[in-house]
């Protein structure tokens, strides 16, 4: 079977099943009219720094308002802490100067009772 096949097989209609191959593909290739259209290397570079820059500063301001939404968080916990401490320390005061009352009312006390004991022995 081959060889009747290859028999039947000319070189001209090999050229035609090749030229028609081409055809196919030419459909798909961009004329000189379409390339004028496309941008040249020049616009690519052009358009690289611009979309460069504009990315750039979308990344800064996307970054600086994180930044200022986790500086205000931090800030109001901060506040939440430092207002704590204070009453800590406040109360802690209050606790010592408590604690300085009652020594001094035992200290009063103590030399009360040893004079009693004097005056009793």
């Amino acid at each position: 079977m081959k060889k009747n096949y290859l028999k039947k097989m000319t070189l001209n209609k090999l050229a035609m099943m090749t030229q028609q191959g081409f055809l196919e593909i030419e459909k798909n290739f961009a004329t000189k009219d379409d390339l004028k259209n496309f941008a040249t290397k020049d616009d690519l570079k052009k358009f690289k720094i611009e979309f460069k820059s504009e990315v750039a500063d979308e990344i800064k301001s996307a970054i600086k308002e994180e930044l200022t939404d986790n500086i205000n968080k931090l800030l109001t916990k901060a506040d939440i802490v430092i207002s704590k401490l204070e009453k800590k320390e406040q109360e802690d005061l209050m606790h010592t100067q408590a604690h300085r009352r009652i020594n001094d009312t035992l200290e009063i006390h103590g030399k009360k009772i040893k004079d009693l004991e004097m005056k009793i022995i």
